[in-house]
């Protein structure tokens, strides 16, 4: 078992001003990082190689990397790319992805359209370009520390974690909602998550509940194979398509059921997902009993706050994947749904990889 060390780095932010910013700006913050004498992970990289390999790169308004940090370097550029005062958004992508993933310059450009403020992409490419899924799985906690560590000198820094949001993909939604969590309750806006990872997660973890980690947690759900099937942890919990399982425009990955989540999501700022009644044979647990006429997926909605629970959107086979219909039989395109088991068995191989204890 691996034991770990932490430096405390107290940093003391003092910017002239008389609002509650100003007093968050004074005050001592206790930031931790992972000792580089801690020992080693099993990928046999120091905890200081993840605070070094993970960079953090800011945009400005063109959607132009203005700035690049991480944890062990001067941010003091970053404070005049964003002013503290601003909300903030950051972007975390997923396994065999980086900042330069076809999606990510797109999401950069629609959260500056629509939300302004400060614009960050966590890029830790380095680690999430592994070709086994299950050495990244196993790098979870000190890469998740890093964003976590960059959250609490964020807030070290004057910036308003009540005025941030992140967007994470797949593996990148588990780094996002658990950083946060180590923040505090709830410290963040918003989260909104597209399809978050299942394998190797959903095995080891019975009960999950994101909803602590974000005043409003938005879960969008894809696929079955690569997505989670715990589909009641977030405020909302979208299942797009055929039932969050399938869907039509699916393609060779990247862009499988799971690859188009983030496409959907990109979809959904110009174009409309709206709810519709559950479609049959679909499940839900949780459902949502009553929604606002118009309700719909993404990030402009600005009602979230009056729904929660399950939630169905029908998608399509080609851009901008919205469909104009208002009902669906899931048995009409998969008759496998009405006698499957909602449990999918998992491969043998996994199995025996996931068991093993890191």
């Amino acid at each position: 078992m691996i034991r770990w060390q932490w430096i405390v780095c107290v940093f003391v932010i003092s910017i002239g001003g008389d609002t509650d910013a100003a007093a968050r700006r004074s005050r001592k913050q206790n930031f931790l990082l992972p000792s580089p004498f801690s020992g080693v992970m099993d990928t046999k990289r120091t905890t200081t190689d993840y605070a070094n390999n993970i960079h953090f790169k800011y945009y400005d308004s063109n959607g132009d990397v203005v700035s690049i940090a991480n944890l062990l370097m001067e941010e003091s550029s970053s404070v005049t790319v964003c002013n503290p005062e601003n909300r903030f958004a950051i972007i975390v992508h997923g396994w065999k992805e980086s900042c330069d993933t076809e999606w990510v310059p797109h999401m950069v450009s629609n959260l500056t359209f629509f939300r302004g403020g400060c614009i960050i992409c966590m890029d830790y490419g380095a680690y999430a370009s592994a070709d086994r899924y299950l050495r990244l799985f196993r790098q979870f906690n000190p890469i998740t520390e890093i964003l976590a560590g960059k959250l609490r000198l964020m807030d070290a820094m004057g910036f308003d974690l009540s005025q941030g949001f992140i967007f994470g993909f797949s593996y990148g939604g588990h780094v996002a909602v658990e950083a946060s969590k180590r923040v505090g309750f709830r410290r963040l806006e918003a989260i909104d998550i597209c399809d978050i990872a299942g394998p190797a997660f959903d095995f080891r973890r019975a009960h999950i509940d994101h909803r602590s980690a974000a005043m409003n947690v938005q879960c969008i759900h894809t696929s079955r194979d690569k997505g989670s099937r715990h589909t009641t942890t977030c405020h909302q919990n979208w299942k797009m398509g055929t039932c969050g399982w399938f869907q039509t425009a699916a393609a060779d990955p990247p862009k499988g059921s799971h690859g188009l989540c983030p496409y959907f999501y990109l979809s959904a700022f110009t174009h409309d997902f709206f709810a519709v009644p559950k479609p049959m044979g679909c499940m839900a647990r949780k459902l949502a009993i009553n929604w606002p006429s118009g309700f719909k997926m993404g990030y402009n909605e600005y009602r979230k706050w009056q729904v929660q629970g399950e939630l169905f959107a029908l998608t399509s086979k080609e851009y901008p994947y919205t469909s104009n219909a208002t009902e669906m039989n899931a048995l009409d395109f998969f008759p496998m749904l009405g006698s499957e088991p909602e449990e999918v068995q998992m491969d043998i191989d996994f199995i025996i990889e996931t068991t093993k204890k890191p």
